[in-house]
């Protein structure tokens, strides 16, 4: 987890591109291009996004619009895309890396104040493969490292949570997260805590630009997704305000099989 927990949050890609195929089964990773990335990255079954009332906001402000983007991999470690290595300090998101920004901004309607949450599916094949061939492309990590930095399948589950604004998570705690935050199983109707979660800082520790939350695999022997479950919601819950994501895990498959 401390790995992938340095993250840094930048490379914002344009999500409007006309997708014309899957690259995670139609392509090796090796042979993804920029576009095959933001494919990925920004409209893939291993993405979602969800908006609510910003009700910790005391003003109209304005609505940022952004192409989708996910914490990408930073410069300053050539054995990890995350940025760091592994066993590094947690908190931290990696040397390097840049700070989201929006593209664009526009007011909202009369009387709405909304915010806009993303979480990306961060262990997933799929979605290693796409960081560790951004950082290729990019010339910050060769394809030695990428090969073998892709064959450690991490041992949890892992999403990360983050989003323009993450005001509302500045005042709480990892532990206080962790009691309000759950992977819900639709068809067997049970709930998964997450066995860690991990608040993410920019470099100088003050401005907080992602939630990153593990999830364990297995439960008394047994898978905790079953194999045919059809629908997972992951759900974060902080004061008022409730964010969920679903995911269909019957569509994060590549050529391989179940991607989680």
């Amino acid at each position: 987890m401390r790995t992938f927990a340095k993250i840094a949050l930048g490379i914002f890609l344009v999500a409007t591109l006309a997708w014309a195929s899957d690259p995670w089964k139609d392509k090796a990773y090796q042979q993804w291009d920029q576009k095959d990335i933001a494919r990925v990255l920004n409209d893939s079954p291993w993405v979602k996004d969800t908006t609510v009332d910003a009700s910790w906001s005391g003003r109209g402000a304005p609505r940022l619009q952004e192409p989708l983007g996910t914490p990408g991999p930073t410069a300053g470690n050539s054995q990890s895309p995350m940025g760091g290595a592994a066993g590094g300090q947690t908190g931290g998101m990696g040397g390097g890396g840049m700070e989201p920004a929006p593209v664009a901004s526009i007011a909202p309607p009369p009387g709405q104040n909304q915010a806009t949450f993303h979480a990306r599916w961060l262990s997933s094949r799929t979605m290693r493969e796409a960081l560790v061939r951004l950082q290729i492309l990019e010339g910050k990590m060769n394809q030695a490292s990428g090969e073998q930095y892709v064959a450690q399948e991490p041992a949890d589950y892992q999403l990360v949570l983050f989003g323009p604004d993450m005001t509302p998570f500045e005042s709480l705690e990892e532990a206080a997260l962790a009691k309000d935050a759950y992977l819900e199983m639709k068809k067997s109707k049970t709930k998964l805590a997450p066995s860690q979660v991990l608040i993410q800082r920019a470099g100088d520790g003050k401005k907080l630009q992602a939630v990153s939350f593990s999830f364990p695999k297995t439960a008394n022997g047994q898978p905790t997704v079953p194999l045919d479950e059809k629908n997972i919601t992951f759900v974060c819950s902080f004061g008022r305000t409730t964010l969920k994501f679903n995911f269909d895990p019957q569509k994060m498959a590549d050529k391989q099989g179940r991607d989680l």
